[in-house]
């Protein structure tokens, strides 16, 4: 049974072979919510793959952004992987791993019906 051949469908593969047997990529501007764009289009395997490009104006270097400096934000047990390794190794090696469950503290709940009722009942304080 043959597949379906879809509308564009000899367009489509036309163009991929060409950019493939050529080793070349399709410039060319398209539009994109009301804007144009610059954009290359290069065959990857089967599919024809679109990137957008930039203009060098549009570019922005590391320095003009805010960025955090190198160490901070984040603390440094987030850092830590030795654990992590040790257990990954554990694993290779065959052997079962089993994590502790992390414990955490309930979190406080408010009745929220007894506390208007306990506010009334507290001693009243007066401004001197």
């Amino acid at each position: 049974m043959a597949r379906p051949i879809w509308k564009g469908s000899i367009t489509y593969s036309l163009r991929r072979d060409a950019l493939k047997r050529t080793e070349r990529a399709g410039v060319g501007t398209i539009v994109l919510r009301q804007r144009e764009h610059l954009g290359a289009l290069d065959a990857v395997d089967d599919a024809l793959v679109l990137s957008l490009l930039r203009y060098a104006h549009e570019i922005r270097g590391a320095d003009t952004l805010d960025l955090p400096k190198e160490g901070e934000g984040y603390q440094k047990r987030e850092m830590d992987l030795d654990v992590l390794r040790e257990v990954i190794e554990k694993k290779v090696e065959g052997q079962d791993v089993t994590v502790a469950p992390q414990t955490k503290k309930p979190a406080r709940v408010v009745d929220l019906v007894k506390a208007p009722e306990e506010s009334l009942r507290a001693p009243v304080r007066r401004a001197a």
